[in-house]
């Protein structure tokens, strides 16, 4: 889960789409597909706060290359 505190981030999916998060917003990422976050902004700052949540003992990241378009 993850809440936008102050800029913009936008999420780019498996399938290439974004979708673009402001102040006060929140998205979850979740699952196994390539997926990421980044701050397209070359003059404003973008703070979020992300809470994981996984089951104990579990990896709760998984590397993987982004997707072909971000």
């Amino acid at each position: 889960m993850v809440l936008v505190k102050s800029g913009h981030v936008t999420t780019h999916d498996e399938n290439c789409q974004t979708k673009t998060y402001g102040p006060g917003e929140a998205f979850v990422e979740s699952g196994t597909a390539p997926f990421m976050v980044s701050n397209e902004s070359d003059t404003e700052t973008a703070v979020d706060v992300a809470t994981q949540v996984a089951p104990t003992g579990s990896a709760f990241r998984i590397e993987d290359d982004p997707p072909p378009c971000a």
